[in-house]
């Protein structure tokens, strides 16, 4: 049985070789004419079946070999070129290349690669032309140039193949998310992620060298296709890839997992606002932060942002205390911030803290230090809401009118205000409100340098 086993494995592996399918395909068919001559000139429908015959033949190898490839859908598929001298050798790199297909199908959603024929594309001027030409089928490209022979290792020959070189092909858009996306710029992250990586296969060595193989190939696949994906604005495949990578940080050294660590950042950044604020899929945004957090949780601008939007999006979602704890997260890392006090003392007014809420908001009144916020947001949330909470009324009145007065529009906050003072009158449960509204209006709360700014001046 093993003979013939062999000898149908020789088959299979020649017949990818377009002449060795040729004349296959010849032999087959002189052979049928050969015998069966008169069969088919009495019989012309026959001769017309077996030029069908013939088409399905060559229409499934085409396929079978992806010299006919398929329109891809909501994917993205890198292209494997393998370079050799040699017919046999490439084979169990084959074989790694197809469990490594196998894999990243099944732990990357979104992303798939398709293997070549050995030589099918050997030089950087025809992989370019040949994935223009194929734009609608597949994204990027890698040639692996392998080479193969004996080499003494303690003392004894041994058969090696080593993947000398590794090159990336591909069609990149214009700049986007602050990433360089030259092609040069691009190889040179792909090149660092070669960096400290063995792509030598010892067949002595096998089990081990075929799983150092697989790791350090897949490393630089996905890795390449993540970056293609959110270099096309595709967030999705990009966050599955490098999300993918990061991990599995035992194959990274910490140059490379820096870089990838950053573009992390702001893919999850982009894309959740993108999201949540564009897209009106808060569950969506709600998903993506949350796995942004059980990856980082460093102290850095990325996180503050990620903080405060989460805080917000938890809210609206009903997830009250995950709110606060988000907030409260963004005040261990700055707490002297315009938005923990906005936050806070929007947590009061729902918890119808009426002291808290002049505790949060007077801060705030420091209008050259927390003037960078977006108050007309805050005011448009705080309108949203006061439908909803309408037992709280007069705290949410309250902060509108602090913050137009302060930060929007003075003159309208000064009436907000006066009619605050006027419906709630003598009422004792308003005193503290009735005592921090009148040190708004006497100016006597806070007095910033930019203080009362006049509303032209303001909007010049």
């Amino acid at each position: 049985m093993k003979p013939t086993f062999d000898f149908f494995e020789i088959i299979y592996d020649k017949i990818e070789d377009k002449k060795y399918f040729i004349i296959i395909l010849l032999v087959l068919n002189l052979t049928t004419i050969y015998y069966q001559f008169s069969f088919l000139k009495e019989n012309i429908l026959y001769s017309v079946l077996l030029l069908l015959i013939n088409f399905i033949i060559i229409t499934t190898w085409r396929v079978w070999t992806n010299r006919f490839i398929f329109y891809k859908k909501n994917k993205i598929v890198l292209g494997v070129f393998i370079k050799c001298d040699d017919d046999t050798s490439h084979k169990e790199i084959k074989k790694i290349l197809k469990s490594l297909k196998h894999e990243i199908k099944n732990d990357i959603e979104g992303f798939e690669i398709i293997i070549f024929p050995l030589n099918f594309k050997t030089s950087d001027d025809e992989i370019e032309k040949f994935i223009f030409d194929k734009e609608y089928a597949f994204d990027v490209a890698v040639l692996l140039d392998l080479h193969y022979g004996n080499e003494k290792i303690n003392g004894s020959s041994e058969e090696k193949i080593l993947i000398k070189n590794i090159k990336n092909f591909g069609i990149y858009p214009k700049k986007i998310l602050g990433i360089e996306n030259e092609l040069k710029a691009l190889s040179i992250h792909i090149e660092v992620r070669k960096i400290d990586k063995n792509f030598e296969y010892i067949k002595s060595n096998s089990f081990n060298d075929k799983l150092k193989l697989n790791n350090n190939l897949k490393d630089i696949f996905v890795f390449q296709a993540g970056l293609y994906a959110v270099l096309n604005n595709n967030f999705e495949i990009s966050l599955n890839c490098l999300d993918f990578l990061y991990r599995i940080q035992e194959s990274m050294n910490s140059r490379s997992n820096e870089f990838l660590k950053v573009i992390l950042k702001k893919i999850y950044t982009h894309h959740s606002v993108t999201e949540y604020i564009f897209n009106n899929k808060s569950n969506e945004a709600y998903n993506l932060l949350k796995r942004y957090f059980e990856l980082f949780d460093d102290n850095d601008f990325y996180t503050i942002t990620n903080c405060t939007n989460f805080s917000r999006l938890c809210f609206e979602l009903d997830k009250y205390e995950e709110a606060k704890f988000y907030t409260e997260k963004i005040s261990k890392i700055k707490s002297d911030i315009g938005v923990v006090h906005i936050n806070r003392a929007f947590f009061s007014i729902i918890e119808n803290n009426k002291n808290d809420l002049i505790k949060y908001l007077t801060p705030l009144a420091n209008t050259s230090k927390y003037e960078k916020q977006n108050y007309v947001v805050v005011i448009e949330f705080l309108e949203k809401y006061k439908k909803k909470y309408s037992d709280r009324l007069y705290l949410f009145n309250t902060a509108i009118g602090f913050y137009n007065y302060y930060y929007v529009d003075k003159h309208l906050g000064l009436g907000e205000l006066n009619t605050i003072l006027k419906e709630v009158g003598s009422n004792e449960e308003f005193d503290e409100l009735v005592v921090f509204i009148n040190l708004i209006l006497k100016n006597k709360l806070f007095r910033g340098s930019y203080y009362h700014r006049k509303k032209d001046k303001k909007a010049a």
